[in-house]
């Protein structure tokens, strides 16, 4: 042990101690502006389709979202998702949990100027984890029809714009995570295809395929539905 009598000699280690770690903490702070510097440079690329969060909503959101079909076409979809206590009421076909359908429908697309314009105008019908996988894809269908007709009725559009349904069917997973509510799992989402931005050619099925499954911002698991790899896209 080194004595602290000998007071050069223990001088010595201290200054020979300060000194290094000094010099050690200096090299840390150059690498780490170095990496600063680095990190600033890179530029992040989304790693799938192409996504920019338009709104977010008091009941839900709002997304712009691009994706390509197997030919390398582009669409562009408006989509809307409405959650938070305005999704599907359990069981029902008509009726939301809070508020009417009637109401709510005309003023958030009202908000959403793609909407009102598209020429394309697609009411994806969803079910949760409970009953019969029949019988949920049917609900399903049945609810994505009420979300059409509502905005047939309640909303000021062209005749020349196309309504087209997709009932996805039920959630996959019944986990004991989703038992105590379920109710995130019944979104009521409506999807508008951005006509000035889309591709003649597109093949809409796949490339909306791809937008509600192939991206980082929808945080609902849309490919856990039972139909949503074999989806039916009906003129309606």
């Amino acid at each position: 042990m080194l004595s602290l009598k000998n007071k050069p000699l223990f001088l010595i280690f201290t200054l020979f101690f300060i000194h290094n770690s000094s010099a050690q903490i200096d090299e840390y702070l150059k690498e780490l502006d170095r990496l600063k510097n680095n990190i600033d440079k890179i530029k992040i690329e989304p790693k799938k389709d192409s996504i920019k969060i338009k709104k977010i909503l008091k009941h839900g959101e709002s997304f712009e979202l691009t994706s390509k079909d197997s030919s390398n076409n582009t669409a562009t979809f408006q989509i809307l998702i409405i959650t938070q206590t305005h999704q599907w009421k359990f069981a029902d076909t008509t009726n939301i949990e809070k508020g009417s359908l009637t109401t709510i429908l005309p003023d958030y697309l009202s908000r959403l100027p793609n909407f009102l314009i598209s020429n394309n105008i697609i009411a994806v019908g969803t079910a949760s984890y409970e009953g019969n996988e029949s019988k949920e894809f049917n609900r399903s269908q049945v609810r994505a029809k009420t979300i059409v007709n509502v905005i047939k009725q309640n909303l000021d559009l062209s005749n020349n714009r196309k309504f087209y349904i997709l009932p996805i069917g039920k959630f996959k997973y019944s986990n004991s995570e989703y038992r105590n509510d379920s109710s995130h799992q019944r979104p009521v989402i409506i999807v508008g295809t951005i006509d000035s931005k889309t591709d003649p050619d597109i093949d809409i099925k796949q490339a909306l395929y791809n937008a509600l499954t192939n991206n980082e911002v929808i945080k609902i698991d849309l490919e856990k539905y039972s139909r949503i790899s074999d989806m039916k896209l009906e003129e309606y």
